[in-house]
């Protein structure tokens, strides 16, 4: 049993992570920390210590490395001592059903880099009343300050829905014949990040509803899609699109690739086209040549999914010349169309699938900060349905994916 999803291979700079957090952290510590008689102004010592991240499953791993100065002025020289500590913070990120994220920032666990040393004058102050200091403000201040700044630029539903809401209905894919692309988000599941070197990656499952078509179709695409956590990934996934062509459509198409085109020696002109299905297919044609009158094709489709082919059975070519003299050879054509026909039975459709299916072209979002580069294994043909009015196709893509770098 295989899902009907399209894999996102998510993947995040670590640089532009930090690039966002950083920032944010530094204007947090510019307000020096008062403690006892002395000043303590903290900020961001990464010049031998890197800002590191990391991620697993819902969680962000920060190790912050924290410098620090003291400052008493105490007579003619004053007081100044620095040290530095590593901070290890999480940050665990929620996300609901409706695509809205809120994290909660902790500090773990710290580390002494440098512990305090005095430059001028003499410090009575332990170190862990320096360190209890930068701890209690990095609690209470900064992993609040943080949660609230996400909060405020990370708004995960808003930015899904501006690019949902940009891409328009009835998007022409194809001209000759014409065919528009809809498609509407319907759920994004994943099982949360994992840490790939200098990436953060995470692995997405979408589930699309996807429609081609041949005539310009209304939707009402809410665009309302769900979010799930999952634990375990789905394994055998595939896209399926659905083709829907109109017999009008189609009867445009045969009379352009048939018009002026000989079979067995008789060049065809033919005027109109009518294509129903009842109990049999039913193919109505009102032609000029080789014999003026009403040519019908009727006969039973049926669709080979394992050699991705369409047979007919019960062909059958009727031709009622609009005259004596036409009648007299009726027979003979309907001969030559029929043994035509057979000859062209079974109709493999791979060629006519890779006449369409090219190499997906990538796509880039949002000043090209997203990149989006779609791919698939290969493209087949699920099912087949003949309608009253319109014949439905079912295009499945295996191993459809889009790696997406951030």
């Amino acid at each position: 049993m295989r899902d009907n999803l399209l894999f996102l291979d998510f993947v995040v700079s670590k640089s532009n992570i930090l690039s966002f957090l950083k920032p944010h952290m530094a204007e947090f510590m510019k307000a020096p920390i008062p403690l006892e008689d002395y000043s303590v102004q903290l900020f961001i010592d990464d010049q031998n210590n890197p800002l590191q991240l990391s991620g697993h499953l819902q969680k962000l791993f920060v190790k912050l490395p924290i410098g620090f100065t003291i400052i008493k002025e105490d007579g003619l020289f004053g007081l100044q001592g620095s040290g530095s500590l590593s901070m290890d913070l999480v940050i665990e990120c929620t996300i609901n059903g409706q695509f809205y994220m809120t994290t909660k920032t902790e500090l773990i666990d710290y580390d002494w880099i440098e512990k305090p040393q005095i430059q001028v004058g003499s410090l009575s102050m332990p170190a862990e009343t320096i360190a209890d200091c930068v701890i209690k403000n990095v609690k209470g201040d900064i992993c609040t300050k943080l949660d609230s700044a996400i909060a405020q630029n990370v708004d995960l539903r808003s930015m899904l829905m501006e690019q949902l809401n940009e891409i328009p209905q009835n998007s022409k894919i194809n001209s000759k014949p014409d065919l528009f692309f809809n498609f509407e988000l319907l759920s994004i599941q994943t099982n949360g990040l994992r840490d790939d070197a200098g990436k953060l990656s995470i692995h997405m499952w979408a589930e699309i509803a996807g429609k081609v078509s041949d005539e310009l179709v209304i939707l009402n695409q809410s665009h309302d899609p769900s979010f799930h956590w999952i634990e375990t990934e789905p394994k055998n996934v595939s896209q399926d699109v659905e083709i829907q062509l109109s017999y009008a459509g189609l009867a445009k198409l045969i009379k352009e690739n048939v018009n002026g085109q000989e079979f067995g020696g008789k060049r065809f002109d033919i005027d109109t086209i009518h294509i129903r299905h009842t109990s049999n297919l039913e193919i109505k044609a009102s032609i000029f040549e080789p014999v003026k009158g009403i040519a019908t094709i009727t006969g039973r489709p049926s669709f080979d999914t394992v050699k991705q082919s369409i047979n007919i059975t019960d062909l059958d070519v009727d031709i009622d010349a609009a005259n004596i003299i036409y009648k007299m050879s009726s027979p003979i054509i309907e001969k030559i169309v029929e043994t035509k026909l057979m000859q062209l039975l079974p109709i493999e459709i791979q060629p006519f699938i890779q006449k369409y299916v090219k190499k997906p072209q990538p796509i880039s979002l949002l000043n090209d900060m997203i990149k989006l580069q779609p791919s698939f294994s290969t493209v087949t043909i699920s099912n087949i349905e003949w309608g009253q009015s319109h014949v439905n196709i079912i295009v499945s893509a295996s191993n459809a994916e889009v790696d997406v770098e951030v």
